[in-house]
């Protein structure tokens, strides 16, 4: 447009230079007749006015047409100038650029066109370089450009020089002639096949993340917080099994399913893993809205900002609670005697270790009671297996009743017998409790006719108590008690006896 107005410009000039050109002839005339008049001698007033009015409007008028002339040459210069800047644009271009008349045939191109699509001629058909599939629908809606006068854009697959299809984005817009009418249209196209592949690709990325989320979200408790452990996301399964809705968790801290099983150091590991950006794994107890309990297997990993600082925290969790039941339930069998569901031996032992080491730190006693039942084979032999087994139940259970302390230990030790570990109990108390059970057990009158010191069932029992040292082993206290419990069979049973002096109870 701008070449069109510069081309009108230079065609006024030029007439305008044909006016001032007539005119200087018309000066140039009139001078040569001042001369003959001059030479004649025949120059009157009359002559001499017209001719200084000519000579001035001639000067004028070559002044002006010395000036259009530079005005003229200047703008044919700026001309070639823009054609030039234009011809070079042109040649560089990316997009590429099509005239084409109503039958689709390409009138003129940009060298990108040749370049890419290929170099065309007088007859070369624009809608013959459109794929099948999509020509029925570029060839309506440029008709429409043609009839409506309106620009449009479309996209479609075209050939490519080299012979196969490249996705094209095009606008098409009418140009008309001086009628106002629309004989022709231009094409503005530009090749987005890699837009195209990368939107592809972005969608594919997309419904892949969707799909590892919904999986996500069928199989796991999905939560993000910010760096703070504010929650700025929760899914469904978390919703339902935390019991609060996600009105009701959003924007609060994850410290509002704190059950305050784990200690402080446990958290603050937590912490300062994910900070350091690294993953955080392991297993958390935590609180219900109702105040129960779940346990969910956890995985943190920090999402890092462009310093390699965390900015977000996603965890992934999975609902363990059933499997830590279970757990539970098989170390409790494990642990436990089947018959009386008193703690086993093999507990008993691990447990007798650990509170060793304990009391040793705060040197503070520990005491054992080994106890058996007084002529348990007779018993047996006598009333049979399934009653002396009902008998061994019955003094459990009573034994347990007496100890209420959470930190005794009360296990079957084997067969017949029995022991318990009392952390922190001097010798004087534990005497006291083994006579108390002792008691107790006597107080229940199962009947015992086999027996050798009563008819009822008795019990004979050893205490020992230690203070832990270094240089002392654990199963030297168990050895004290069971020399005591020795001792107080060979003193007749149904007694008590502390370490190795005895201490019987009146019978």
């Amino acid at each position: 447009m701008f070449l069109i107005y510069c081309k009108e410009r230079v065609n006024k000039l030029k007439n305008n230079m044909t006016f001032y050109k007539g005119i200087a002839n018309l000066f140039h005339i009139t001078a040569s007749l001042f001369l003959f008049f001059v030479v004649k001698n025949e120059l009157s007033p009359n002559h001499l006015f017209i001719f200084a009015v000519q000579t001035i409007i001639g000067s004028v008028c070559i002044s002006l047409l010395v000036h259009h002339l530079i005005k003229s040459k200047q703008l044919i210069l700026h001309i070639r100038q823009e054609e030039e800047k234009q011809r070079i644009a042109a040649k560089n271009m990316t997009e590429m650029l099509a005239v084409i008349d109503q039958k689709g045939v390409i009138q003129s191109c940009s060298p990108s066109h040749a370049r890419n699509i290929g170099a065309v001629s007088t007859t070369t058909n624009f809608y013959q370089l459109i794929h099948s599939e999509d020509e029925e629908k570029v060839v309506a809606l440029i008709q429409s450009v043609f009839t409506k006068g309106e620009e449009i854009e479309t996209e479609f697959r075209m050939k490519h020089k080299n012979g196969y299809w490249i996705n094209i984005e095009i606008n098409a817009s009418p140009f008309s002639n001086e009628h106002g009418e629309t004989d022709h249209v231009v094409l503005v196209y530009r090749d987005v096949t890699k837009r195209k592949e990368d939107e592809e690709k972005l969608l594919e990325t997309i419904k892949n993340f969707q799909d590892i989320r919904f999986a996500l979200d069928e199989s796991s408790l999905v939560q993000i917080t910010d760096k703070h452990g504010m929650l700025i996301y929760t899914n469904e399964k978390a919703c339902q099994l935390s019991g609060y809705s996600l009105e009701e968790i959003m924007g609060k801290p994850m410290r509002v399913f704190n059950s305050h099983y784990h200690s402080r150091e446990f958290f603050e590991d937590l912490w300062n893993t994910v900070l350091d950006g690294k993953v955080w794994r392991g297993e958390i107890r935590n609180k219900t809205k109702s105040g129960g309990f779940f346990w969910v297997d956890t995985t943190i990993v920090p999402f890092l900002d462009k310093s390699g600082q965390p900015f977000q925290f996603i965890n992934i969790r999975t609902d363990i609670t059933k499997s830590k039941e279970n757990e539970k339930k098989l170390e409790y069998l494990s642990n436990v005697d089947s018959l009386t569901s008193l703690y086993n031996r093999r507990y008993f032992d691990r447990m007798l270790q650990q509170y060793w080491v304990s009391m040793m730190q705060s040197e503070k006693p520990i005491s054992i009671i080994i106890f058996d039942m007084d002529s348990f084979k007779s018993y047996n032999d006598y009333y049979g297996h399934i009653k002396g087994d009902e008998c061994l139940i019955l003094i459990s259970k009573k034994a347990k009743e007496l100890l209420d302390d959470s930190k005794t230990v009360l296990a079957r030790y084997g067969g017949e017998e029995f022991s318990i570990i009392l952390p922190g109990i001097d010798a004087k108390e534990s005497y006291y409790i083994a006579d108390c059970i002792r008691a107790e057990i006597e107080s229940l009158k199962i009947p015992h006719r086999k027996s050798e010191v009563n008819t009822y069932v008795t019990l004979s029992l050893g205490v020992a108590s230690i203070v832990p040292k270094k240089d002392i082993e654990p199963n030297e206290v168990l050895k004290l008690a069971d020399k005591a419990l020795y001792q107080a069979k060979n003193n007749g049973r149904n007694t008590v006896v502390s370490n190795d002096v005895t201490l019987c109870s009146t019978i």
